[in-house]
Order: structure tokens, then sequence, then C-alpha cells
């Protein structure tokens, strides 16, 4: 199975966890360059998603932190590792500790900062 197979089962197994947790979590088209947004009580999350083999090219990085820095919104990514575990980090202080609280909140013991 490919890569983008595993990004998008990773993607889904995300979307389902946060929407359990009372988000809405809206999955962008592949041609935009963002996976997720995800919403709930205000606080708005710009998402992506990699697979344990993803790479985030330094042009996506940038053009990404360049949409959330003008959409005023908080920024990560969500990059799957061993045994479950789900890394979030972020880029030049685009996520709040708000939402990082409510990100540890949804994945709990899953989350590897």
């Amino acid at each position: 199975m490919g890569k983008l197979a595993g990004e998008y089962r990773f993607e889904l197994r995300l979307r389902k966890l946060f929407e359990k947790a009372g988000y809405i979590a809206i999955k962008c088209a592949r041609s935009k360059p963002l996976d997720l947004i995800i919403m709930k009580d205000g606080t708005v999350m710009t998402i992506e998603v990699k697979s344990a083999r993803g790479i985030l090219t330094e042009e996506q990085l940038e053009m990404q932190i360049n949409l959330a820095k003008k959409a005023g919104v908080n920024y990560a990514i969500f990059k799957q590792m061993k045994k479950g575990k789900i890394k979030v980090s972020s880029s030049k202080g685009l996520l709040s500790k708000e939402a990082l609280n409510e990100i540890q909140k949804v994945l709990g013991k899953r989350m590897i900062k």
C-alpha cells in the first residue's frame, strides 16, 4: 500500500477522534494546501497530516505557515508514529497553549510533543 493510503487512513482516524470529542472536522480537498480544519467553541486549527514516512517540504511548510498567520488561526502538524502514537508539532508559535491543551484532551496518551 502506498504512502498516500497510509496517510489517508491516519487522517480518517484523526477526524473520527476529533468528531467524537465534539469538533467539526473538515477534510480539505487534495488540491488544497492543508489536510484538515478542526473547529470547536471558537477554536480553529489547521492541520497537516503526515504518515510515518511522509515528508513536509520546506515550500509546503512555509505556505501553510503564511496561510495560518494570515487567517489568524492555529497550525499544527500531526505525524503518525510507531505503536499508534501521534507527534504534534507546530512552527513559529502558531499553536496556542489552549489549542495544544485541547489536542491533548482529544489524543490523550497517543500524543507525543
